[in-house]
């Protein structure tokens, strides 16, 4: 195959890599990508026949950057996006323009730039791919254009030897790839983390929740409960999942017959611990549990926990607590985020002393009132009222996300005595209501639920349609301070999670979660954990080495130089004996002698001079053509270096430099 079908074969490469990587870019439509794609494959169709002087490239290169300024200035204002369409539109017209080495490598930059635009933009496992891709060919790539141009100036008749891009050249080049990568992977598991850069923090697209704002209409949850999109995934490395897990977003106390609401939401900064983590202020002991969470950006300030929580650790610089127990971030979560909850296994959250704001209920509540105490008529604590109220409406009344509406004069007792049919909010609002009349403090909760449990990574994986609205009552048992408990009065026909994905579906979710903590969100604290693994390993290989040297010699080695020592000692054996079985088996073969300088520059001089040296001919045959014995006398010097393994062929540097420059003042010119 010729150097031309070599370089067009990595060209289409490239040209695919880089308009996967664009795909990737958020805030590019799909209208510019489908329109970027047809003109690039004309480009690849047109470049052969049409020709862009560099002048115009550069003219059209300029007005291109221009565009990109109004693009970013006054249109798009994304510079991620901006840049993308730029480089995009340069390669098109770089194509038109690879006529030397030097074209190729602003090519194969600009794709790099493309590759560059998509990594700040996507967080797909996917890229990996892409990006070895683009190692593979951009390695191949310049060995190829490297060896084009020494074919140029050393190879004799200006071709390759036979075979040269055989299965060894491609295996040699994919070794030098992997290499590459593997170094690659090295430099970013040890370079220190740093906490800037313009793009440190990837903005998505930031998923639309509803739920958690500080006033929460009657039904505003009902229309979520159907959508898949992902939200968060809550991995437990205790990889025993306590169930039911309830992720707390937020408390609301003032109703007012229609809506929830948050009547005074002053909040205030949460302190910091010794660790540096979050506390919550609680000293409780017991078990604790860990959850690490991956919150997907959402268009909320809320921050999800499971109740009750003892530790918040992220890369947060502030988080904010109301009284009612809702922890806050400084802004709504534009990008996504991790961070780690140590939690209480035991239930309930600490109370202060008035709480008469939760027992607050709208006029006009009698029959409500009658209702409540029907259902716990017997019953002599509040503990045990809240359970009765909450198996109640359990049992009573029918879960759907579609209820009809009956002849109530609110939602609430549309519910209650009408249509006897609603989901979670309807629930938890109408528990909330009776615990009140008996003069039980209750609050309504939102949040989300478990969801579904991937086996494949220890982690629960929710989505919106797992949206929950629960509630929260102040009970006082045993002479105990009083607590918040959760209740939770929704049938199970509401609480099952939709286990609809495949283990297929789980498996490629658990890669893209792996995906996204270990490579996306790497940090140092993830550099402390592995350079710790590695020590322990490393102490733990020593001591066996140890034990079986000394079981081999009979006396125990002492120290670290000991030990590098008989490593590096194995090292070199296994080496030389590989050397050995690879020479006797035939498979260390010579390296091809170069051609000689002085020879290659004879060729120059003779080619400028309209001696062209042709495949047929020898070195010899060539120079006797010539007529000139200055020619005949360097190629025989020649002969003695490249076969005779003289340098220079006999002679001193100084006068080859003379021959060549005797030549290259001769008037001679081949016979016409």
């Amino acid at each position: 195959m010729k150097f031309s079908s070599y370089i067009t074969v990595i060209t289409y490469v490239m040209v695919a890599v880089g308009f996967t990587a664009m795909c990737m870019v958020e805030g590019l439509t799909w209208g510019f990508l489908v329109f970027s794609g047809a003109v690039t494959l004309a480009s690849l169709a047109l470049r052969e026949r049409l020709g862009l002087p560099a002048y115009l490239w550069n003219a059209l290169a300029g007005a291109l950057f221009l565009f990109f300024l109004i693009d970013y200035f006054l249109i798009s204002q994304t510079l991620i996006a901006s840049s993308a369409r730029l480089i995009a539109s340069l390669i098109v017209l770089k194509l038109y323009d690879l006529k030397k080495t030097r074209d190729h490598l602003v090519f194969f930059s600009l794709v790099f730039f493309e590759l560059s635009a998509g990594a700040a933009s996507t967080v797909s496992p996917f890229f990996f791919f892409v990006l070895s891709v683009f190692i593979v060919s951009s390695i191949w790539a310049m060995v190829v254009l490297s060896l084009k141009k020494d074919s140029e100036e050393y190879i004799l008749a200006g071709n390759l030897p036979d075979g040269m891009f055989g299965g060894a050249f491609f295996l040699s080049t994919l070794l030098a790839a992997a290499a590459s990568v593997i170094i690659t992977l090295f430099l970013f598991f040890i370079i220190p983390r740093a906490g800037i850069g313009l793009f440190q923090g990837k903005t998505l697209a930031a998923v639309k929740v509803a739920g958690f704002s500080d006033v929460v209409s009657l039904g505003s949850i009902g229309p979520v409960k159907l959508d898949p999109t992902v939200v968060m995934r809550v991995h437990i490395p205790e990889g025993t999942p306590p169930r039911p897990l309830y992720l707390r977003g937020t408390a609301l106390d003032y109703y007012d017959g229609t809506s929830w609401k948050r009547k005074e939401p002053g909040k205030e900064l949460l302190k910091k611990d010794s660790l540096g983590d979050f506390s919550s202020g609680s000293t409780r002991g017991g078990r604790h549990i860990e959850y690490n969470i991956m919150l997907e950006p959402l268009e909320t300030d809320v921050l999800f926990v499971p109740s009750p929580w003892l530790r918040i650790s992220g890369r947060f610089s502030n988080l904010w607590r109301d009284k009612r127990g809702n922890v806050f971030l400084p802004s709504p979560p534009y990008s996504r985020i991790e961070y780690t909850v140590w939690g209480g296994a035991d239930e309930g959250l600490g109370a202060a002393e008035d709480n008469r704001e939760y027992l607050q209920l709208p006029a006009d509540t009698e029959r409500i009132k009658t209702l409540a105490s029907e259902i716990t008529d017997g019953v002599d604590s509040g503990y045990g009222e809240a359970k009765a109220i909450e198996e109640y409406l359990r049992k009573n009344y029918r879960y759907t996300l579609d209820p009809e509406r009956g002849g109530g004069p609110t939602p609430l007792e549309d519910f209650l005595f009408f249509s006897k049919e609603g989901y979670c909010e309807h629930y938890a609002t109408a528990m909330a209501a009776l615990l009140r009349t008996r003069g039980i403090p209750a609050r309504l909760v939102t949040g989300f639920l478990e969801g579904e449990w991937n086996r494949f990574g220890n982690y629960f994986l929710v989505r919106q349609m797992d949206a929950h609205s629960w509630v929260e009552a102040l009970i006082k048992e045993n002479g105990a301070p009083p607590r918040w408990r959760t209740f939770d009065p929704t049938p199970e026909a509401g609480l099952a999670a939709p286990g609809g994905s495949s283990p297929l579906g789980l498996y490629i979710d658990s890669l893209k979660w792996r995906w996204t903590r270990h490579i996306i969100g790497y940090s140092r604290s993830d550099q402390i954990k592995i350079a710790t693994a590695v020590e322990v390993k490393v102490t733990s290989l020593r001591i066996l080495l140890n034990k079986a040297l000394y079981g081999l010699s009979g006396k125990r080695l002492k120290g670290r130089k000991d030990i590098l020592l008989g490593l590096f000692a194995s090292l070199f054996a296994a080496a030389g004996v590989f050397m050995a079985v690879s020479f006797f088996k035939g498979r260390m073969y010579p390296l091809y002698p170069k051609t000689p300088r002085f020879y290659i520059e004879m060729l120059k001089i003779l080619r400028k001079k309209g001696f062209e040296r042709k495949g047929s001919e020898t070195p010899l045959e060539f120079s006797r053509r010539t007529g000139q014995g200055l020619a005949i006398e360097l190629t025989e010097a020649f002969h003695e270096e490249r076969y005779g393994g003289k340098k220079p062929g006999g002679k001193d540097k100084k006068e080859i430099g003379f021959l060549l420059e005797s030549i290259k003042k001769a008037r001679i010119s081949p016979v016409r």
